[in-house]
Protein backbone atom coordinates (compact mmCIF):
# COMPACT_ATOMS: atom_id res chain seq x y z
CA UNK A 1 0.00 0.00 0.00
CA UNK A 2 2.82 2.48 0.86
CA UNK A 3 4.51 1.86 -2.61
CA UNK A 4 1.36 2.33 -4.54
CA UNK A 5 1.11 5.45 -2.77
CA UNK A 6 4.23 7.07 -3.07
CA UNK A 7 3.42 5.31 -7.39
CA UNK A 8 0.93 7.82 -7.59
CA UNK A 9 2.76 11.05 -5.86
CA UNK A 10 5.23 10.27 -8.67
CA UNK A 11 2.64 9.74 -10.68
CA UNK A 12 0.27 12.59 -10.35
CA UNK A 13 1.32 14.17 -7.30
CA UNK A 14 0.71 15.33 -3.90
CA UNK A 15 -3.00 15.40 -3.23
CA UNK A 16 -3.82 12.17 -5.69
CA UNK A 17 -1.12 10.92 -3.53
CA UNK A 18 -3.30 11.23 -0.12
CA UNK A 19 -6.57 10.64 -2.05
CA UNK A 20 -4.97 7.33 -2.59
CA UNK A 21 -3.46 7.08 0.84
CA UNK A 22 -7.10 7.90 2.90
CA UNK A 23 -8.73 5.49 0.54
CA UNK A 24 -6.30 2.75 1.50
CA UNK A 25 -6.97 3.75 5.01
CA UNK A 26 -10.53 2.74 5.36
CA UNK A 27 -10.58 -0.10 3.79
CA UNK A 28 -8.87 -1.72 6.58
CA UNK A 29 -11.04 -3.29 9.39
CA UNK A 30 -11.11 -1.18 12.42
CA UNK A 31 -9.30 1.45 10.49
CA UNK A 32 -10.48 4.73 12.52
CA UNK A 33 -8.61 3.90 15.65
CA UNK A 34 -5.21 3.09 14.70
CA UNK A 35 -5.96 6.34 12.14
CA UNK A 36 -6.59 9.01 14.60
CA UNK A 37 -3.44 7.28 16.75
CA UNK A 38 -1.35 8.33 13.79
CA UNK A 39 -2.73 11.62 13.66
CA UNK A 40 -1.54 12.07 16.63
CA UNK A 41 1.57 10.38 16.15
CA UNK A 42 2.50 13.26 13.75
CA UNK A 43 1.75 16.08 15.38
CA UNK A 44 -2.13 16.54 13.14
CA UNK A 45 -4.05 15.97 17.09
CA UNK A 46 -6.41 19.05 16.73
CA UNK A 47 -7.51 16.94 12.93
CA UNK A 48 -7.83 13.45 14.81
CA UNK A 49 -9.67 15.22 17.81
CA UNK A 50 -12.18 16.97 15.13
CA UNK A 51 -12.44 13.18 13.34
CA UNK A 52 -13.50 11.51 16.54
CA UNK A 53 -16.28 14.59 16.87
CA UNK A 54 -14.44 16.10 19.78
CA UNK A 55 -13.13 19.62 18.19
CA UNK A 56 -12.35 21.09 21.72
CA UNK A 57 -11.12 18.33 23.61
CA UNK A 58 -7.95 17.24 24.11
CA UNK A 59 -6.33 15.18 20.69
CA UNK A 60 -5.17 11.63 21.11
CA UNK A 61 -3.18 10.64 23.51
CA UNK A 62 -3.33 13.94 25.45
CA UNK A 63 -2.14 16.21 22.82
CA UNK A 64 -3.64 19.98 23.42
CA UNK A 65 -5.24 21.27 20.46
CA UNK A 66 -3.19 24.57 20.11
CA UNK A 67 -4.53 25.17 16.63
CA UNK A 68 -8.16 26.69 15.14
CA UNK A 69 -6.90 26.62 11.30
CA UNK A 70 -8.08 24.12 8.61
CA UNK A 71 -6.46 20.93 8.52
CA UNK A 72 -4.06 21.00 5.06
CA UNK A 73 -2.65 17.84 3.51
CA UNK A 74 0.67 17.42 4.03
CA UNK A 75 3.19 18.53 1.77
CA UNK A 76 5.07 16.50 -0.92
CA UNK A 77 7.88 15.57 1.74
CA UNK A 78 5.11 14.32 3.87
CA UNK A 79 3.99 11.79 1.33
CA UNK A 80 7.29 10.77 0.36
CA UNK A 81 8.39 10.06 3.62
CA UNK A 82 5.83 8.25 5.37
CA UNK A 83 7.56 6.95 8.08
CA UNK A 84 8.50 3.64 9.47
CA UNK A 85 5.57 1.57 10.66
CA UNK A 86 3.70 3.43 12.62
CA UNK A 87 0.24 0.80 13.86
CA UNK A 88 -1.67 2.29 11.27
CA UNK A 89 1.41 1.63 8.69
CA UNK A 90 1.01 -2.05 9.69
CA UNK A 91 -2.36 -2.19 9.33
CA UNK A 92 -2.01 -0.91 5.76
CA UNK A 93 0.64 -3.66 5.13
CA UNK A 94 -1.37 -6.35 6.71
CA UNK A 95 -3.42 -6.85 3.40
CA UNK A 96 -2.35 -6.65 -0.08
CA UNK A 97 -6.05 -7.12 -2.09
CA UNK A 98 -7.83 -3.85 -2.21
CA UNK A 99 -10.20 -3.33 -4.44
CA UNK A 100 -10.68 0.47 -6.40
CA UNK A 101 -13.01 3.36 -5.26
CA UNK A 102 -13.97 6.42 -5.42
CA UNK A 103 -12.80 8.88 -2.74
CA UNK A 104 -15.72 10.82 -3.15
CA UNK A 105 -17.33 8.00 -1.30
CA UNK A 106 -14.96 8.73 1.96
CA UNK A 107 -17.31 9.73 4.96
CA UNK A 108 -17.73 12.34 6.86
CA UNK A 109 -18.17 13.01 11.25
CA UNK A 110 -20.31 15.50 12.33
CA UNK A 111 -21.53 16.39 16.01
CA UNK A 112 -24.78 13.75 16.38
CA UNK A 113 -28.23 14.15 17.41
CA UNK A 114 -30.29 11.51 18.64
CA UNK A 115 -34.08 10.50 17.82
CA UNK A 116 -35.66 7.54 19.48
CA UNK A 117 -38.74 6.00 17.94
CA UNK A 118 -40.31 2.79 19.80
CA UNK A 119 -41.91 0.37 17.74
CA UNK A 120 -43.84 -2.81 18.64
CA UNK A 121 -41.37 -5.67 18.65
CA UNK A 122 -41.76 -9.43 18.72
CA UNK A 123 -45.65 -9.50 17.07
CA UNK A 124 -45.14 -10.56 13.14
CA UNK A 125 -48.59 -9.39 12.69
CA UNK A 126 -49.07 -6.43 14.48
CA UNK A 127 -48.40 -2.54 12.51
CA UNK A 128 -45.88 -3.66 10.29
CA UNK A 129 -46.04 -5.57 7.46
CA UNK A 130 -43.50 -7.79 5.80
CA UNK A 131 -40.55 -6.37 5.11
CA UNK A 132 -37.42 -8.52 2.94
CA UNK A 133 -33.37 -7.00 3.79
CA UNK A 134 -30.56 -7.82 1.73
CA UNK A 135 -27.17 -7.11 1.04
CA UNK A 136 -24.94 -6.05 -1.41
CA UNK A 137 -21.44 -6.88 -1.85
CA UNK A 138 -19.90 -3.54 -0.01
CA UNK A 139 -21.89 -4.28 3.20
CA UNK A 140 -19.28 -5.04 5.99
CA UNK A 141 -20.00 -7.50 9.02
CA UNK A 142 -18.33 -6.29 12.14
CA UNK A 143 -18.36 -8.19 15.49
CA UNK A 144 -16.76 -7.86 18.53
CA UNK A 145 -16.35 -10.31 22.12
CA UNK A 146 -19.26 -10.37 23.64
CA UNK A 147 -18.05 -11.84 27.19
CA UNK A 148 -15.22 -9.33 28.69
CA UNK A 149 -14.32 -9.79 32.31
CA UNK A 150 -16.30 -6.17 33.59
CA UNK A 151 -18.37 -3.88 31.82
CA UNK A 152 -19.29 0.01 33.11
CA UNK A 153 -23.01 0.92 34.12
CA UNK A 154 -23.66 3.90 32.17
CA UNK A 155 -24.69 7.20 34.31
CA UNK A 156 -26.53 10.65 33.56
CA UNK A 157 -26.47 13.82 34.60
CA UNK A 158 -29.05 15.44 36.38
CA UNK A 159 -29.75 16.96 32.87
CA UNK A 160 -29.28 14.09 30.58
CA UNK A 161 -31.57 11.97 32.96
CA UNK A 162 -34.47 14.83 32.22
CA UNK A 163 -34.37 14.70 28.60
CA UNK A 164 -34.26 10.42 28.20
CA UNK A 165 -36.98 10.23 31.20
CA UNK A 166 -40.05 10.28 28.01
CA UNK A 167 -38.20 7.48 26.35
CA UNK A 168 -37.68 5.35 30.06
CA UNK A 169 -41.25 5.47 30.09
CA UNK A 170 -41.86 4.54 26.59
CA UNK A 171 -42.53 7.83 25.16
CA UNK A 172 -40.63 8.73 21.34
CA UNK A 173 -38.38 11.36 21.53
CA UNK A 174 -36.07 13.71 20.05
CA UNK A 175 -33.33 14.89 22.04
CA UNK A 176 -31.46 18.30 21.44
CA UNK A 177 -28.59 19.31 23.62
CA UNK A 178 -25.34 21.57 22.91
CA UNK A 179 -22.63 20.19 21.12
CA UNK A 180 -20.78 17.95 23.76
CA UNK A 181 -23.21 17.68 26.42
CA UNK A 182 -23.60 13.66 26.07
CA UNK A 183 -26.47 12.92 23.81
CA UNK A 184 -25.22 9.78 22.68
CA UNK A 185 -24.53 8.91 26.27
CA UNK A 186 -28.48 9.22 26.98
CA UNK A 187 -29.05 6.91 23.74
CA UNK A 188 -27.14 4.23 25.48
CA UNK A 189 -28.54 4.67 29.27
CA UNK A 190 -31.73 4.69 27.32
CA UNK A 191 -31.06 1.34 25.13
CA UNK A 192 -29.46 -0.52 27.87
CA UNK A 193 -33.04 0.58 30.21
CA UNK A 194 -35.19 -0.81 27.32
CA UNK A 195 -33.43 -4.26 27.04
CA UNK A 196 -33.26 -4.38 30.80
CA UNK A 197 -36.84 -4.17 31.28
CA UNK A 198 -37.42 -6.45 27.95
CA UNK A 199 -35.61 -9.33 29.65
CA UNK A 200 -37.12 -8.52 33.08
CA UNK A 201 -40.48 -8.73 31.17
CA UNK A 202 -39.27 -12.21 29.58
CA UNK A 203 -40.49 -10.18 26.59
CA UNK A 204 -37.64 -10.42 22.87
CA UNK A 205 -36.44 -6.80 22.66
CA UNK A 206 -34.04 -5.34 19.44
CA UNK A 207 -32.57 -2.32 19.46
CA UNK A 208 -31.24 -0.39 16.05
CA UNK A 209 -28.74 2.03 15.75
CA UNK A 210 -28.48 4.36 12.43
CA UNK A 211 -25.84 6.64 11.92
CA UNK A 212 -25.11 8.24 8.70
CA UNK A 213 -21.50 8.17 8.63
CA UNK A 214 -19.29 5.16 8.36
CA UNK A 215 -17.02 5.88 11.10
CA UNK A 216 -20.09 6.45 13.45
CA UNK A 217 -20.46 2.78 13.43
CA UNK A 218 -17.26 1.56 15.10
CA UNK A 219 -16.92 5.27 17.49
CA UNK A 220 -20.21 4.02 18.87
CA UNK A 221 -19.78 0.47 19.02
CA UNK A 222 -16.20 0.77 20.58
CA UNK A 223 -16.51 4.13 22.40
CA UNK A 224 -20.22 3.76 23.83
CA UNK A 225 -22.31 1.20 23.30
CA UNK A 226 -19.91 -1.20 23.65
CA UNK A 227 -17.98 -0.58 26.68
CA UNK A 228 -21.60 -0.32 28.60
CA UNK A 229 -23.30 -3.33 27.06
CA UNK A 230 -21.32 -5.84 25.63
CA UNK A 231 -21.54 -7.78 28.76
CA UNK A 232 -24.68 -7.88 28.72
CA UNK A 233 -26.10 -8.09 25.17
CA UNK A 234 -24.99 -9.29 21.57
CA UNK A 235 -23.70 -6.23 19.92
CA UNK A 236 -22.25 -5.79 16.38
CA UNK A 237 -21.82 -2.68 14.27
CA UNK A 238 -22.18 -2.84 10.25
CA UNK A 239 -21.10 -0.24 7.54
CA UNK A 240 -20.49 -0.49 4.07
CA UNK A 241 -16.61 -0.05 4.64
CA UNK A 242 -15.50 -3.60 2.97
CA UNK A 243 -17.30 -6.37 0.53
CA UNK A 244 -18.34 -9.01 3.13
CA UNK A 245 -21.71 -10.49 2.89
CA UNK A 246 -24.44 -10.75 5.58
CA UNK A 247 -27.92 -12.15 6.25
CA UNK A 248 -29.50 -9.44 7.73
CA UNK A 249 -32.17 -11.60 9.02
CA UNK A 250 -29.87 -13.96 10.50
CA UNK A 251 -27.89 -10.92 12.30
CA UNK A 252 -31.50 -9.67 13.59
CA UNK A 253 -31.93 -13.11 15.08
CA UNK A 254 -28.70 -13.37 16.71
CA UNK A 255 -27.78 -9.75 18.10
CA UNK A 256 -29.54 -7.60 20.48
CA UNK A 257 -28.22 -4.34 19.66
CA UNK A 258 -27.26 -3.43 15.54
CA UNK A 259 -25.27 -0.08 15.03
CA UNK A 260 -25.66 0.06 11.35
CA UNK A 261 -25.40 3.17 8.84
CA UNK A 262 -28.78 4.31 7.56
CA UNK A 263 -28.36 3.32 4.24
CA UNK A 264 -28.07 -0.13 4.69
CA UNK A 265 -31.70 -0.68 6.17
CA UNK A 266 -32.77 1.76 3.43
CA UNK A 267 -31.53 -0.62 1.23
CA UNK A 268 -33.13 -3.63 2.65
CA UNK A 269 -36.56 -1.86 2.85
CA UNK A 270 -36.18 -0.96 -0.55
CA UNK A 271 -35.42 -4.74 -1.99
CA UNK A 272 -38.19 -5.79 0.52
CA UNK A 273 -40.14 -7.95 -1.80
CA UNK A 274 -37.89 -9.39 -4.09
CA UNK A 275 -35.96 -12.04 -1.71
CA UNK A 276 -38.40 -14.24 0.26
CA UNK A 277 -35.15 -16.58 2.05
CA UNK A 278 -34.34 -12.49 3.63
CA UNK A 279 -37.66 -11.47 4.29
CA UNK A 280 -38.09 -9.55 8.02
CA UNK A 281 -40.79 -7.64 9.74
CA UNK A 282 -39.62 -4.55 10.48
CA UNK A 283 -41.57 -4.55 13.86
CA UNK A 284 -38.53 -7.25 15.03
CA UNK A 285 -36.68 -3.46 15.86
CA UNK A 286 -38.37 -2.82 19.74
CA UNK A 287 -36.38 0.53 19.93
CA UNK A 288 -35.19 2.51 16.80
CA UNK A 289 -32.41 5.05 17.62
CA UNK A 290 -31.27 7.84 15.04
CA UNK A 291 -28.40 9.96 15.14
CA UNK A 292 -28.51 12.92 13.71
CA UNK A 293 -31.80 12.66 13.23
CA UNK A 294 -31.93 16.98 11.95
CA UNK A 295 -30.98 14.84 8.37
CA UNK A 296 -34.28 13.31 8.76
CA UNK A 297 -35.38 15.82 5.84
CA UNK A 298 -36.37 16.07 1.75
CA UNK A 299 -34.89 12.83 0.19
CA UNK A 300 -32.27 11.82 2.91
CA UNK A 301 -32.20 8.73 4.08
CA UNK A 302 -33.17 9.05 7.24
CA UNK A 303 -37.02 10.71 5.65
CA UNK A 304 -37.08 7.35 3.35
CA UNK A 305 -36.86 4.99 6.48
CA UNK A 306 -39.24 7.29 7.90
CA UNK A 307 -41.59 6.82 5.10
CA UNK A 308 -41.25 3.06 5.64
CA UNK A 309 -42.16 3.36 9.55
CA UNK A 310 -45.17 5.64 8.66
CA UNK A 311 -46.65 3.77 5.68
CA UNK A 312 -46.81 0.40 7.90
CA UNK A 313 -47.02 1.45 11.39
Amino acid sequence: DVERVIIEKNKQGNKSAVREMLYRIIQKKEWLSPFLEALGEAGHANMAAYISGHPNEKGINGASDSSNEMYEAPDSEAVENLQPRTKLQEALEDDKNVSEKSFEDLPEISEPDVSLQETNACDVTANFGQMNLYSDDSDHVESRDQRPSSEKEPSLRDYQMEVAKPALEGKNIIICLPTGTGKTRVAVYIAKDHLDKKRKAKECGKVIVLVNKVPLVEQHLENEFGPYMKHSYRIIGLSGASQLKFSFPELIRDYDVIICTAKILENALEKVYEDDEERVQLSVFSLMIIDECHHTQKEAVYNNIMRYYLKEK
